[in-house]
């Protein structure tokens, strides 16, 4: 069975262990998780790599066989969200630092989840890093989003109270509530500005050849993603 982390963080681990509890009900032997990079990191400040790594605990306890695909940030949040404002504005604006991720296609998260799903045996009880070809920073997302549309952007680094002070003016809330939708996602700041200061201490800074392990094929680069989504 394919176990995708449900949306809202803050509030998935009780979503979570009423899976994990269906799913043996149900007669499933082999949960493929959809985990996040960085869970093995000590204290580990992203809220969503605690709850990543809590679930994995709980589907480690079950009993059921298991396979973690551990993804690293989808390349489509760059593309499809960080990209179409920065364009509106001008400017990337992050208290990541200069922290590094290997953004990842989902496109290439569903062909390993495939690969794995098809063969489970073979992947029994493993843990996989499913990154994309490259670290890069904020200031490298800046850059290929100008190369790509022709318009300049910078990045402008914030501090984690500087960060949460702009998405209280975009009115987004700092912990998940059941109407905290904003564009159509279930955002809280919290979440968000947690994140950044993980990619920020260098937690986030994985890099893998697990996909083409997985798939024969080499995962897409950030740069082919934002050509591709991005056809200005």
């Amino acid at each position: 069975m394919l176990f995708i982390a449900a949306s809202k963080a803050g509030q998935r681990l009780p979503q979570h262990q009423r899976a994990i509890e269906a799913a043996k009900k149900a007669g499933v032997s082999h949960i493929v998780y959809t985990s996040f990079i960085g869970v093995d990191v000590p204290d580990h400040p992203a809220l969503v790599v605690q709850e990543h790594k809590a679930t994995e605990a709980m589907i480690r306890g079950s009993g059921l066989r298991w396979t973690m695909l551990r993804d690293a940030q989808y390349a489509e949040a760059i593309s499809d969200v960080a990209a179409p404002t920065a364009l509106k504005c001008g400017k990337l604006q992050s208290n990541s630092g200069d922290g590094r991720m290997a953004f990842i296609s989902r496109n290439d998260c569903v062909a390993s989840a495939i690969a794995v799903l098809t063969n489970p045996a073979v992947h029994r009880d493993k843990v996989y890093h499913i990154t994309g070809p490259e670290l890069l920073n904020w200031t490298d997302v800046a850059h290929i989003i100008s190369s790509v549309t022709g318009r300049d952007i910078k990045y402008e680094e914030q501090s984690d109270e500087e960060q949460f002070a702009i998405f209280d003016r975009m009115g987004i809330p700092r912990v998940a509530t059941d109407d905290s939708i904003v564009a159509g996602h279930p955002w809280h700041s919290t979440d968000m500005v947690s994140f950044a200061r993980a990619m920020r201490l260098g937690h986030m800074a994985f890099i893998s050849n697990d996909v083409m392990k997985l798939t024969g094929q080499k995962p897409r680069s950030l740069r082919e993603v934002v050509e591709e989504r991005l056809r200005l």
